[in-house]
């Protein structure tokens, strides 16, 4: 656990960075979408360089406010770091030779822990969990 809590310090100021740029981006919203407005205008009237130069100056704007979205994406590399300790708790859990009592022991309406799930409640609620978790935290500035 604290490893992971570890792990979750390490990328705050990548997170936090996030929610800046979230805020920023909807600030900037209404000169982005006049932007995006100008450039699908010349782009119907087959202008590619001035769609290109419309182009660069969104980029422009983005650069003076400090905003690289490039950068909160790197939250993605915590992934495999997690990836890598469920997978060790997984081993280390399921060893009947390390942990005999998950042959016995139960909770709930689980009486074997060492089996899945038998009416699949779990993955189902985890699943809501998360969608409800990715809906209630839109940090991006665009429209859901």
């Amino acid at each position: 656990m604290s490893v992971a809590l570890l792990t979750r310090f390490m990328f705050v100021p990548l997170q936090l960075y996030g929610q800046i740029l979230g805020q920023k981006m909807k600030l900037l919203q209404p000169d982005n979408e006049e932007s995006q407005a100008v450039m699908k205008r010349y782009n119907q009237q087959g202008n590619k360089e001035a769609v290109k130069i419309e182009r660069q100056k969104s980029k422009m704007l983005r650069k003076s406010h400090g905003l690289y979205p490039i950068v909160s994406a790197l939250n993605i590399f915590q992934l495999p770091v997690h990836m890598v300790y469920i997978s060790m708790i997984n081993r280390l859990s399921y060893d009947y030779e390390i942990n005999p009592a998950i042959l016995t022991d139960g909770i709930l309406w689980f009486k074997d822990l060492s089996v899945p799930d038998p009416w699949g409640i779990l993955p189902v609620a985890g699943g809501v969990m998360s969608m409800l978790n990715i809906m209630s935290t839109n940090a991006g500035g665009g429209n859901n």
